[in-house]
């Protein structure tokens, strides 16, 4: 089986459980649009690290994190996948020393997460600037910024 089959078979399951809407983007779709745009101006060269220890420590929105890389704010397909998947995400980021990163919808425990691992979320540009609105002041209110 190919990667592209294994993509296709992926997307088929994900679709199945009436989770697959964010393989679409939400919405207005311009957070797809605007991070092509972004990932087109930049070419990478990968270089090999020759005889120096590599420090892979950072500082993110004002988090010390033991690598630059953090969770994709897929918010949605997490809890659909077990009990507290969620909480179990936020475990496992805290022992790697990363960030947890929420997206929409927003979960509705963004306070114990936040209790577990240090918790960044977003809100999407809904075209619907009331609802976009509550859904920060909903962060905020959990003590998330």
């Amino acid at each position: 089986m190919g990667l592209a089959d294994i993509y296709t078979r992926g997307e088929a399951a994900l679709r199945q459980k009436e989770i697959g809407f964010f393989l679409d983007g939400v919405e207005t779709e311009f957070i797809l649009e605007n991070d092509r745009r972004v990932l087109d101006r930049y070419t990478f060269r990968q270089q090999c690290i020759d005889a120096v220890k590599a420090d892979t420590r950072c500082r993110i929105l004002g988090v010390d994190l033991a690598t630059p890389v953090v969770m994709s704010a897929m918010t949605m397909p997490i809890p659909s996948m077990g009990e507290d998947a969620l909480e179990q995400v936020a475990r496992g980021l805290k022992n790697a020393g990363s960030l947890m990163w929420t997206g929409t919808p927003i979960p509705q425990n963004l306070a114990r997460l936040a209790a577990l691992v240090p918790l960044a979320a977003n809100v999407k540009p809904f075209s619907d600037r009331k609802k976009m609105f509550e859904a920060v002041e909903a962060v905020q209110e959990e003590g998330v910024h």
